[in-house]
């Protein structure tokens, strides 16, 4: 981070790249190119705004600039990477009002922003291999880490399997198999279930299940993880989430009219995130309509 440089923002084929250097996970220093959002740029931005006069100032090219006051120089630099977590975190914490459940100031290290980044962005559905991209991650069982297993338990994989859970697919035959009555997998326990999925080689992602991983382990080619491929299976207690981002996927592109090809991955997204969306709150909604009759003449039998 303290590597970005007054011109670390370039526009590739339309779309907007922040090149910064990492030495995560790698002995030497590797240049790394990754797609920017408005956040991003936005906080370029205020950077270059914020730390205009000390580059003129030193002549150095750096986004992250300091003066060292220590031994009564005044040199400016870039700043110390352990020096900043210890101190400039800390004051940022406490003007910030940011404490613990026992009112300590929060005790972060910039590791832990890489941490945050790389679980909220996994259990909002980015996939394992771009979330190993953006980390420059040597393979996904390094990304893996991130993954918080109690978040998707075993117990919704042998419901989704056995039908006691509403799930949505755009392949209706593998939705119909699932759902009938003559189901092969009613009544699976719960280690039958995951003795099956390691099995088969099907894929638990923080946003649902894909089932096209028999004897391969390499995602999904379609935009989305996953997402628009036919043996890709969703349940109801994922709704939240994809509601959730469906909201952020509608929310970016109201601050991106153009037409990019970010854009255009945003559309895609934003279409197969409506199709769950609407497919699972319809059938939800059935769900409850059909018990409550159920329960209405269950009561009328009783009276």
């Amino acid at each position: 981070m303290f590597a970005l440089k007054e011109d670390c923002l370039r526009t590739i084929d339309g779309e907007v790249h922040i090149e910064f250097t990492t030495w995560k996970t790698k002995n030497e220093p590797v240049s790394v190119v990754r797609p920017a959002n408005v956040l991003v740029v936005d906080a370029i931005h205020a950077l270059k705004e914020h730390t205009k006069e000390l580059r003129k100032q030193s002549g150095l090219p750096y986004l992250f600039l300091t003066k060292d006051w220590n031994k009564g120089t005044n040199i400016i630099r870039v700043p110390n990477y352990s020096m900043w977590g210890t101190r400039r975190l800390r004051l940022f914490f406490k003007r910030n009002n940011l404490y613990d459940g026992k009112g300590n100031p929060l005790h972060l290290t910039m590791h832990h922003f890489r941490h945050i980044f790389a679980t909220y962005a996994i259990k909002s559905g980015m996939a394992i291999h771009e979330v190993m991209e953006a980390l420059n991650h040597k393979s996904a069982s390094m990304t893996e880490v991130y993954i918080d297993a109690g978040d998707y338990p075993k117990e919704t994989m042998r419901k989704v399997l056995s039908g006691e859970i509403v799930i949505s697919s755009t392949n209706q035959n593998v939705v119909e198999c699932i759902e009938s009555r003559d189901n092969p997998f009613k009544g699976t326990t719960t280690d039958q279930a995951e003795k099956l999925r390691r099995a088969t080689k099907i894929e638990i992602l923080p946003h649902g299940f894909c089932l096209h991983h028999p004897l391969r382990g390499e995602p999904c080619a379609q935009d989305g993880v996953c997402l628009g491929y036919q043996y890709f299976l969703v349940s109801a207690d994922r709704l939240a989430v994809f509601e959730a981002r469906l909201w952020r996927v509608n929310e970016e592109l109201d601050k991106n009219s153009d037409t990019s090809i970010y854009t255009s991955k945003l559309n895609y997204q934003k279409q197969r995130l409506g199709f769950y969306v609407s497919d699972l709150q319809a059938k939800i909604a059935a769900n409850k309509m059909l018990q409550g009759m159920q329960e209405g003449a269950t009561d009328a039998t009783r009276s």
